[in-house]
């Protein structure tokens, strides 16, 4: 079973303050290289990041990864766009997709991977979502069958809304993680990564 995984990588970190938070280090890496390592190491293929704002940057950080990028003109419309054009993107052959969000990088490849098993595990036939303290977390995993739901999402509601609407043909797999509930919109969420991260390799 082949699955893909579309990397969200075109918004303007506007909470960030003028600061691009893909580029901001993580343990000496940019935020949007360590995902995309985790991702690749998972297995995910094809991986396609979509790219907008300082997208020159953003492939420089990446170029040495096995990916693609695709250019998502309208970025600034709303994330549901930069999920259209990354999906849309993808070869038929795939089975189902992951949608990943850029800005949680300390989601670790074991973590992906069992989310990647429960997709197979069901035949690729629900849509599946990481639980973490009984929050719903991210990546959310969609078989193929519901690519044209996506294709008519819009505004920055992302994929929410399909989940709401097939209640049965939904499959949550527990974490014991918060890397699944974790993303970087502001400073203090991006020291709190710092932080996790400093801890997590001084007990290593």
């Amino acid at each position: 079973m082949k699955i893909g995984a579309v990397i969200l990588a075109a918004g303007d970190s506007s909470r960030m303050k003028y600061k691009n938070k893909l580029l901001l280090a993580i343990s000496g890496k940019p935020m949007i290289y360590r995902i995309v390592s985790s991702v690749i190491t998972a297995g995910f293929t094809p991986i396609h990041v979509v790219i907008g704002y300082e997208s020159h940057q953003i492939q420089t950080a990446v170029k040495s990864q096995k990916i693609k990028t695709v250019m998502n003109k309208q970025w600034q419309t709303g994330i549901a766009g930069s999920i259209i054009a990354g999906v849309k993107s993808l070869p038929q052959t795939i089975n189902g997709v992951a949608i990943i969000h850029g800005d949680m990088p300390l989601l670790v490849p074991p973590t992906l991977k069992k989310l990647m098993l429960a997709f197979k595990t069901t035949r690729g036939e629900n849509i599946i979502y990481p639980i973490f303290e009984s929050q719903q977390g991210n990546p959310v995993l969609f078989p193929k069958s519901f690519f044209p739901h996506i294709f008519n999402i819009s505004g920055d509601n992302g994929c929410k809304s399909i989940l709401k609407s097939y209640p049965d043909k939904i499959f949550g797999v527990e974490i014991d993680s918060e890397e699944v509930i974790l993303d970087c919109d502001t400073r203090e969420d991006y020291h709190y990564m710092i932080e996790r991260e400093r801890i997590k390799n001084f007990n290593e």
